[in-house]
């Protein structure tokens, strides 16, 4: 195999499947994963959205609900009278739940969220921590053998 080290246009189950083994251990990194275990919100985001569309959400998609969302909150929660209170509320934002992660306003006005390490194993996309246990599990496997 070949590992790639790349950015999240990396993130393509087509890519996974069509290289077959070839490129076993790429990692990249990205803000969406709806298949990891610690967002439910994102797999239920995703499977509404196949569901309705007939194809996977991107990040694209993910961050233009999680900003629906977050503007729907604030006009909800709050009695926001111009743009400039919305910008006062949104530099504030601290922790907000989004399916791409929790997000937190810089000081800076960029949005931090948390990056997921991702990799290709066996023609799928895991996490690098679900891959390392797979090999450590199929090491495991062969040293019981006796062979």
């Amino acid at each position: 195999p070949t590992p790639i080290l790349g950015l999240r246009q990396l993130n393509s189950n087509h890519l996974a499947k069509r290289t077959r083994f070839a490129v076993d251990g790429t990692l990249f990194v990205d803000a969406f994963y709806p298949q990891g275990k610690e967002h439910v919100l994102a797999g239920q985001y995703a499977r509404a959205y196949y569901k309705r569309y007939k194809r996977k959400p991107g990040l694209l998609e993910a961050t233009a609900f999680d900003l629906g969302r977050l503007t729907g909150e604030l006009l909800k929660n709050s009695k926001l009278t111009d743009r400039y209170q919305l910008r006062g509320h949104l530099s504030s934002l601290a922790e907000f739940d989004a399916i791409t992660g929790p997000w937190t306003m810089g000081p800076d006005g960029q949005v931090a969220r948390p990056l997921k390490l991702l990799s290709i194993h066996r023609r799928h996309i895991m996490t690098e921590q679900e891959r390392l246990a797979e090999l450590e599990k199929a090491k495991s496997k062969k040293r019981r053998r006796g062979r």
